[in-house]
């Protein structure tokens, strides 16, 4: 977001620890990222992804660090300055230790608060939170977590079917890697975007730059949902095929 120039007033907030916390730190304040960092015990994890000549790709993913109780409550006093108005975006895996209800519990506590919450996670965590009696504002599942999602609730396979199992209050912003991405509103609307074909430089990142690109057009520049996901859509595929 920094790169492509946003005016906005955001901040990054996250656990970090260890050697590999330290450089977690020290890239985001390179790049000007204004941030509050929770330190943790364990170090965070680094993730290593790589394409092949022929175009074959693998990801190696390390365990994710454990959050103790105390982290926790420090990340929450943080969030306590969220007001009405303001948007939090809940991204990755529930940490390890955490209980999976953990990220419901925290958007139930946001949106009494009048924060509108935007959830990016799969699994058990996601399903939990859609299926709440206080689901977030947003979901950005991919094609794999919609399936998944789908599956563990017994649903055709479809990204109305998450938008349903919230009771019709959560939208789903769905990526479908190069083919693009839509939104399937609360209200039963469908906007798309395709995305333009490149050769990917990047493994990872390109839904996290899809979501950051929506939200900033969405909620700073007040822009529709269709000049927004064009716009995130555009934002994401320039960020695969770049290698700066």
């Amino acid at each position: 977001e920094k790169r492509c120039g946003v005016n906005a007033d955001y901040t990054a907030l996250y656990p970090a620890g260890g050697v590999t916390g330290d450089l977690l730190s020290s890239t985001l304040t390179e790049e000007g990222i204004p941030t509050l960092c929770v330190k943790t015990e364990e170090n965070c994890r680094i993730n290593v992804s790589a394409i092949a000549l022929n175009g074959a790709d693998v990801e190696i993913n390390a365990r994710g660090a454990a959050i103790t109780a105390d982290e926790l409550t420090k990340i929450e006093a943080e969030l306590d300055v969220l007001t009405k108005g303001d948007v939090l975006a809940i991204c990755g895996s529930v940490p390890a230790g955490v209980e999976k209800s953990y990220y419901a519990q925290l958007i139930r506590r946001m949106k009494s608060r009048g924060v509108t919450c935007v959830l990016d996670c799969d699994g058990e965590a996601l399903q939990i939170a859609v299926t709440s009696d206080c689901p977030p504002d947003y979901v950005k599942p991919n094609e794999h977590e919609i399936r998944d999602f789908c599956e563990s609730i017994g649903a055709d396979v479809s990204a109305e079917a998450i938008v349903k199992a919230s009771g019709g209050k959560t939208a789903v912003i769905a990526t479908y890697g190069g083919s693009g991405a839509a939104i399937f509103g609360a209200d039963g609307s469908v906007i798309t975007a395709k995305s333009v074909p490149a050769k990917p430089k990047r493994l990872k990142g390109a839904g996290d730059t899809l979501l950051g690109a929506y939200l900033y057009h969405k909620f700073v520049l007040c822009e529709c949902d269709e000049a927004s996901l064009s716009a995130a859509v555009a934002a994401a595929g320039e960020y695969v095929a770049s290698e700066e």
